[in-house]
């Protein structure tokens, strides 16, 4: 395997923006030695590496190149890039897209033929992984371990955006022309629809079922657009373990081809990981979660198919053991350690038992 960062943090929410201008301006008044870790890859590798020999080194290759001000940490120099405006329109025009692109021919030219780990922010680059595998392998099979099932249209027209935050569209915008946005909250819909992963290949674990069918963040029309692209793809065979599915180990996984495993921290938002991106709900204890991670392992080597790769995504390093008293304990650490320890022996294994 070779281990890569992709540490794109593009959310216009306002306490998103304030996190990062809070962040500058401790910057301010500290010595620049106290700043150690820009991203989780940088203190993931110390602790995996460094801390604990797990992973060896030379396996760890960098990162790919992203625009600061577009980074979980960025430089002083661009507090003036960060408002909701600039982050809104490198939404709006498709900003994740491009990157997620990047990240494809990343692994293309800098990865192949070794196995893509990638340590990140936004888990819509994970679409990028996607693309460069499917070339490879046509009969991909992904399993996602995430509190959402992200094909949810919360953004899903330029008009509707623009319409629910009061801006304008731009002097050259078509006005009879709605256009998708690419971004965490929806990147399964594009690799679904265009056919980089098969509907009936794809596992969603740990969805939590209340908040998907209802909390989705808009008016009336938006949530049942939602339930209804929910059902959408479960009428055409994508398989959504729900948690409490989950939970009871009554779900069944049947893999046909090479596997990707990709790990959204939020599966275990506000029980056991309390450094991730978004934390509206509820999800998996530490022991639920490596349960989890060990019954996909011994799945995978039952299966008899190769893991081609996997991710660990929506990481948020500002929060990283910000919390550390009981009951409050903030377990991505050694949760991580553990996605390491039961998936790197499989990685390093092309035929899995054969």
């Amino acid at each position: 395997m070779r281990i890569f960062g992709a540490s794109l943090d593009p959310l216009d929410a306002i306490e998103r923006i304030n996190l990062k201008l809070s962040y500058l301006e401790f910057l301010i008044d500290s010595p620049p030695e106290l700043e150690k870790h820009f991203d989780p890859y940088d203190m993931l590798y110390q602790f995996l590496v460094e801390d604990l020999a797990l992973i060896q080194s030379d396996l760890w290759i960098g990162k790919i190149p992203i625009e600061s001000w577009l980074t979980p940490k960025p430089r002083l120099d661009d507090s003036f890039r960060l408002s909701h405006l600039n982050f809104y329109d490198f939404l709006t025009k498709n900003g994740c897209l491009k990157y997620a692109e990047k990240v494809s021919n990343f692994v293309e030219k800098k990865i192949f033929p070794h196995k893509p780990v990638m340590i990140g922010v936004d888990h819509s680059l994970t679409g990028g992984v996607l693309t460069a595998l499917s070339r490879r392998y046509p009969n991909l099979n992904v399993i996602i371990l995430d509190s959402h099932f992200d094909v949810l249209k919360c953004q899903c027209t330029l008009s509707q955006c623009q319409e629910r935050d009061g801006t304008k569209r731009g002097d050259n915008a078509d006005p009879g022309q709605d256009k998708f946005i690419y971004e965490c909250g929806n990147f399964l819909s594009l690799i679904l629809e265009e056919g980089i992963i098969q509907p009936k290949n794809l596992w969603v674990l740990g969805v939590n079922e209340i908040l998907e069918m209802d909390d989705c963040p808009g008016d009336d029309e938006v949530t049942l657009m939602n339930k209804e692209e929910m059902r959408k793809w479960n009428r055409r065979g994508v398989h959504v373990v729900y948690k409490k599915d989950a939970l009871s180990n009554s779900f069944e996984i049947s893999l046909t081809g090479p596997t990707y495993i990709s790990v959204d921290m939020d599966v275990g938002s506000l029980v056991s990981i309390y450094s991730a991106r978004f934390m509206n709900c509820f999800g998996l204890t530490d022991q639920e979660f490596i349960e989890t991670l060990s019954k996909l392992s011994h799945i995978i080597r039952e299966s008899k198919v190769p893991l081609i790769g996997m991710d660990i995504m929506e990481i948020d390093i500002h929060l990283l053991e910000a919390i550390s008293y009981s009951p409050f304990i903030d377990y991505t650490k050694p949760i991580v350690k553990e996605i390491f320890s039961i998936f790197s022996e499989v990685l390093d294994n092309d035929n899995c038992g054969q």
